[in-house]
């Protein structure tokens, strides 16, 4: 078998098994985009809940303080 013999079959299994085709690389660039969009999403979301969260504690800790200021009178 002469290097050039092996060559074209290298080329031929290349070109037939490891380039996967256009739907394969469409359907994974979608994937990505979906899977990255909802973390985006998701991770503004905790964020927005997060601060939701210590706004109302804090808001119970000072209402407390003023039930406890307010109470002697």
């Amino acid at each position: 078998m002469s290097p050039h013999d092996v060559r074209s079959i290298i080329e031929a299994v290349i070109d037939a098994r490891l380039m996967p085709q256009w739907y394969v690389i469409g359907l994974s660039l979608l994937g990505a985009a979906v899977v990255g969009g909802a973390i985006a999403w998701l991770s503004s979301y905790f964020q927005v809940k997060a601060q939701n969260f210590a706004n109302r504690e804090d808001l119970n800790k000072l209402t407390e303080q003023v039930r406890a200021t307010t109470r002697g009178y």
